[in-house]
């Protein structure tokens, strides 16, 4: 079998196990506009909570994208993610390759108690907006000891839905927020690097990038917003310098 679900003592919540040396391979561009299916391959619904959510195993989810890629080259056109997770308290995602995304890999909307362990994302470095890992809002996450191939943001970290209330600096007021999360000991190969914020107005806080090799990527890490945004950093802030390790490869 390629995939099971484990049973679970009661208030355990659920496991999902790709085991090691099987896929499980998404189906045809061809079906999924046939049956009008809309949404990621996996994925939670926004505003119903969902608890102790854990995907894990040594297999392969492959999203059989390259069909996608050629036809939808930009955001105009629709192209299911990999996974789009809403509203999960006690997400683990640890020890799964993700193969060929249609689009984005791994979009998390105001989850809590996120931990992403030695995760693999591989997409060609042409593919279109296959982001490795996007975290829109929530508190407490962490991608740890990963790597991820692809074509976009390595990883993201931006505003999700849910508010709170907005420094002085920032004006007042009630503002969408995002950040709390550590990317620690991850590789980044091509891609856009990791960035935090993006079009979205709103605050990022709490987010620490340690430990991470950018290999032909685009960007190290960088702060992405409108040109004209007025950024007011809240105090204490600090600006560290980004070392970007060069890989070079000599034939014999």
């Amino acid at each position: 079998s390629s995939s099971r679900r484990e049973g679970t003592k009661r208030g355990e919540g659920t496991v999902v196990v790709v085991e090691e040396g099987a896929t499980v391979l998404a189906a045809p561009m061809k079906q999924w506009k046939a049956e009008h299916w809309t949404g990621a391959f996996l994925s939670t619904q926004a505003g119903h909570p969902t608890t102790n959510l854990t995907l894990r195993g040594g297999g392969t989810i492959d999203g059989n994208g390259s069909a996608w890629w050629q036809v939808t080259h930009d955001d105009l056109h629709y192209r299911p993610g990999m996974m789009a997770l809403a509203d999960v308290a006690g997400l683990t995602i640890e020890d799964v390759l993700l193969l060929n995304s249609p689009n984005h890999n791994i979009f998390l909307s105001d989850c809590t108690g996120v931990r992403v362990r030695r995760l693999r994302v591989s997409a060609p470095h042409h593919s279109p907006n296959t982001d490795g890992i996007n975290f829109a809002g929530g508190t407490d996450q962490i991608i740890v000891d990963s790597h991820i191939s692809n074509g976009d943001d390595c990883v993201s970290i931006v505003p999700g839905s849910q508010t709170t209330a907005a420094p002085a600096l920032a004006g007042g007021g009630q503002i969408p927020y995002g950040g709390n999360v550590l990317v620690r000991n991850v590789t980044c190969d091509g891609g856009h690097g990791v960035s935090i914020g993006s079009i979205r107005h709103g605050l990022v806080t709490n987010a620490t990038i340690e430990d991470v090799r950018f290999v032909g990527s685009d960007n190290g890490a960088r702060i992405k917003t409108y040109p004209s945004a007025q950024i007011r950093p809240a105090p204490p802030w600090w600006l560290l310098p980004v070392l970007v390790p060069a890989q070079i490869t000599r034939g014999s």
